[in-house]
């Protein structure tokens, strides 16, 4: 009886963390993950072992998934290194403001038009269409591409840490503590 009481207390221990939403637990393993499933899928056998070998794969990888989304925001916290804080940082398309601030990027380009000259051929082309076409490959294709590769390289460090997990959370759940208790009016922002 003892024993079952350790294993539901250590349980909760390891999952007792604040409510977030779901868009908290995108990291760049869920790219790794689709990656995998999509390499994999025609040598996946969609029998019953074969798809209790996809469930056993996932669920450790959403274990894996979840301890990492919580140790990233822990770096994200502590770190003010902004190379340590890229690595860490969540995609831009989950951030709260990113609807406005595109929009903001948006409305800031001047639209002026300019006439591009290929051989006998004149086009008239937006500067601010050129400038969201940028935009958009640099924020949706490759700053994504760049952290998934990142995301691969890390990819033995952010298995461990499930593990570590809880000594995580603690460190976490002291640093907020701390900076609760800090009374001075220092801001930090860099």
């Amino acid at each position: 009886m003892e024993n079952n009481m350790n294993e539901t207390s250590m349980l909760k221990k390891y999952f007792c963390t604040p409510k977030v939403p779901i868009t908290f637990y995108y990291t760049p393993l869920i790219p790794i993950l689709i990656f995998w499933i999509v390499i994999n899928l025609g040598n996946l056998n969609f029998n019953f072992k074969g798809i209790l070998a996809l469930i056993i794969f996932i669920a450790p990888f959403i274990l894996v998934n979840y301890a990492y989304a919580w140790f990233s925001d822990y770096m994200l916290y502590k770190s003010k290194n902004l190379f340590v804080r890229y690595i860490f940082m969540k995609s831009a398309i989950f951030h709260r403001g990113f609807k406005s601030g595109a929009m903001a990027v948006y409305n800031s380009i001047p639209n002026e038009n300019f006439i591009e000259v290929t051989g006998n051929r004149y086009k008239i082309k937006s500067s601010r269409e050129k400038a969201i076409k940028t935009t958009f490959i640099v924020t949706f294709i490759l700053l994504p591409l760049f952290k998934f590769l990142v995301a691969y390289a890390m990819l033995p460090f952010i298995i461990i840490t499930p593990f570590l997990h809880t000594r995580t959370m603690k460190k976490y759940y002291d640093l907020v503590a701390a900076d609760a208790n800090d009374t001075t009016d220092q801001v930090d922002m860099f």
